[in-house]
C-alpha cells in the first residue's frame, strides 16, 4: 500500500514567556562576547553566523525525537536570504515508539523537531510593523487588540535585548485537519535575545540566541485518544562576522560516534548550556536513524 509521509508545518515558540517577569537566561553571562566588526571601503555582502542547534520532542511526557548538530548560516545583507552549512549532525527517535504508529494509506509525520532557519525578518522587526509597542516600567510590552502577547526586555550590563511573544493569539485557526489527522495547537512561544545594536531594530547579524516551545494535541479520526506533542528547539550563536562571500565548505561524513564527539566539544569549548538531567537520560533511550527512511543506523 502506498504511503504518502507529508509534515505539518509548525511556527517557532518558548515556555520562557509564562512569566512576564523570568530573567533573561543565564547562560548569556556564559557566552563569547562576539567581536566588533570594522567595516572599511565597500559594505560587505554577508553576515556569517556559526552555532548550535537542539530540537528536540516528547509525545505523552516521553521522548520521541531528537536532532542538533553544527551550523553556519550566511545571511544575505541586501536581501535577507540565508544559506547554511551544517555538519557533525544526529538524528535519533525512539524505536520503540515509532514501531507502535499505526500505518495507514496516507501518513501525516508527528515530528515537529527542526533546525532554525534565521531568515527574513527578526521578531521585533515583525512586531513593531504589526503589532502595537508600549512603554512599560522596565520592559516595552508587545499589544494585538489591547491584549499583551509579548515583552522586550534590555539589560545593559549584558548588553543584550531579549523579546519574547505568545504566538497563539495572532493564529487566525488554531485547529487544522489534513487526511484525517487533526492538530490543535495549545502552547506557541518564542524567545529570541540579540546583542544591544546602535540601530534600534535587531536583524539577525545580532542575534544571540532564539528559543521555541510549541506544543499541540495529534490525533486520526481512527484513534481513541489525543497525543499531547511537545517541541522545544535552540539555536546558540557563537560566531559571527562580516564577510563579502560565502566560503566553500564540504562536511566530512562522520559516524553517529564521531559526531557525538565532534558536538560534545563544540559545546565544551563555546560554554552552551546542558539541558535537564531528566531529558539527557530519555536520550539513552534513543538510536540513530536516517532520516531520509528512518531507518536505525548501526555503528
Amino acid at each position: 500500500m502506498k504511503s504518502i509521509f507529508l509534515s505539518f508545518l509548525f511556527l517557532p515558540t518558548c515556555l520562557m514567556a509564562q512569566n512576564k517577569e523570568e530573567k533573561m537566561p543565564s547562560h548569556f553571562t556564559k557566552v563569547q562576547k562576539l567581536q566588533d566588526v570594522n567595516i572599511t571601503g565597500t559594505r560587505p555582502h554577508y553576515v556569517r553566523l556559526k552555532g548550535y542547534y537542539r530540537s528536540y520532542q516528547t509525545n505523552d511526557s516521553i521522548m520521541k525525537y531528537y536532532n542538533d548538530g553544527i551550523v553556519e548560516y550566511y545571511i544575505n545583507l541586501k536581501n535577507g536570504k540565508t544559506d547554511l552549512c551544517s555538519y557533525s549532525n544526529r538524528n535519533l527517535h525512539n524505536s520503540k515508539l515509532i514501531a507502535e504508529d499505526k500505518k495507514r494509506a496516507f501518513m501525516v509525520s508527528d515530528e515537529g523537531t527542526f533546525r532554525p532557519w534565521p531568515e527574513d525578518k527578526t521578531l521585533i522587526e515583525q512586531y513593531r510593523k504589526n503589532y502595537q509597542i508600549k512603554d512599560s516600567i522596565d520592559s516595552q510590552l508587545i499589544l494585538l487588540n489591547q491584549q499583551t502577547i509579548g515583552s522586550i526586555h534590555t539589560d545593559s550590563t549584558l548588553n543584550i535585548c531579549q523579546v519574547e511573544i505568545n504566538q497563539l493569539p495572532t493564529y487566525k485557526s488554531l485547529t487544522h485537519e489534513l487526511f484525517g489527522y487533526t492538530k490543535t495547537d495549545t502552547y506557541d512561544h518564542v524567545v529570541e535575545a540579540y546583542q544591544i545594536s546602535p540601530e534600534d531594530y535587531y536583524s539577525f547579524k545580532d542575534l544571540l540566541f532564539q528559543k521555541t516551545d510549541n506544543s499541540y494535541l495529534f490525533s486520526h479520526k481512527k484513534d481513541k485518544r489525543q497525543q499531547l506533542i511537545h517541541v522545544i528547539t535552540e539555536l546558540f550563536i557563537t560566531e559571527k562576522e562580516y564577510v563579502e562571500k560565502k566560503l566553500s565548505f564540504k562536511p566530512q561524513k562522520q559516524t553517529p560516534k564521531e559526531a557525538t564527539a565532534t558536538i560534545a566539544e563544540f559545546c565544551t569549548n563555546n560554554k552552551i548550556p546542558s539541558m535537564p538531567t531528566p531529558t539527557l537520560l530519555s536520550l539513552k533511550q534513543l538510536t540513530h536513524y536516517n532520516p531520509a527512511n528512518l531507518k536505525d543506523i548501526k555503528e
